[in-house]
């Protein structure tokens, strides 16, 4: 069995789902060199990109390990 090795990360949708894919890559996967939330404007994307920040903080207080600042 062949595993592939991904680096980049392309999310098109900023709504819950993709925003929720997006939280999660950046949270659990380190080897990742790029992730990259698309939308067809700007305003779903800072809510997005608001909303992922609150649940990664919240993540940060369970896990003292957690760098928000390094994932945002």
């Amino acid at each position: 069995m062949n595993a592939y090795k991904v680096e980049n990360l392309l999310v098109i949708g900023s709504g819950l789902m993709g925003s929720g894919i997006v939280q999660s890559a950046a949270h659990n996967n380190r080897n990742l060199k790029s992730i990259v939330l698309q939308d067809i404007s700007e305003d779903p994307l800072n809510k997005a990109k608001s909303k992922i920040e609150q649940n990664l903080n919240k993540i940060k207080q369970k896990e003292a390990d957690t760098n928000v600042d390094e994932i945002v």
